[in-house]
């Protein structure tokens, strides 16, 4: 398992999802808070924002420190 899965982070750029074809990328504005839930080689992890679960680029993110 990953460091990075659990924690949390924060969204240094927004990420809007197409709307024009289905996907399982996840809409998040900047500044949003995200728990990572899998991270991915690729550079898309999974986070869950506000009930919600999807994908995001992982460089439109950085580690959030209380």
């Amino acid at each position: 398992m990953s460091i990075h899965v659990g924690s949390t982070y924060i969204m240094i750029e927004e990420h809007v999802a197409p709307t024009f074809y289905k996907t399982k990328e996840l809409t998040v504005p900047k500044g949003s808070l995200v728990k990572v839930i899998q991270v991915s080689e690729f550079g898309w992890w999974t986070v869950s924002y506000s009930g919600a679960r999807g994908i995001v680029p992982r460089q439109k993110m950085r580690v959030h420190l209380n």
